[in-house]
């Protein structure tokens, strides 16, 4: 038997538990971007050089919020994977087609 820490557990659930399809995806990520977008624009518009820096650091918050999140989860769901490879084999026989 397979056993799982909590941080492996909750990346496998994580993967598994994610049925968003791709318009549900796309309207996380313009509500999560979107105003920091039309702040930029605002910015742009009014030549307003402290709503650029605003927007673009809000921008680049996301942007390593998002990779530091990726990273961690990617992480465990590979080393509850291994576990999982060691302990079935199952890859050992992917060249034989069984």
């Amino acid at each position: 038997m397979v056993r799982l820490s909590d941080e492996e557990k909750n990346a496998v659930s994580a993967y598994l538990d994610s049925r968003e399809s791709t318009g549900s995806l796309l309207g996380y990520y313009c509500a999560l971007i979107g105003p920091t977008l039309a702040f930029f624009a605002y910015g742009l518009y009014r030549a307003d050089v402290v709503a650029v820096g605003i927007a673009y650091w809000a921008l680049l918050a996301v942007a390593v919020w998002y990779l530091r999140y990726s990273h961690r989860t990617t992480r465990h769901l590979i080393q509850a994977l291994r576990k999982y490879e060691s302990e079935t084999g199952a890859l050992r026989d992917r060249t034989s087609g069984g």
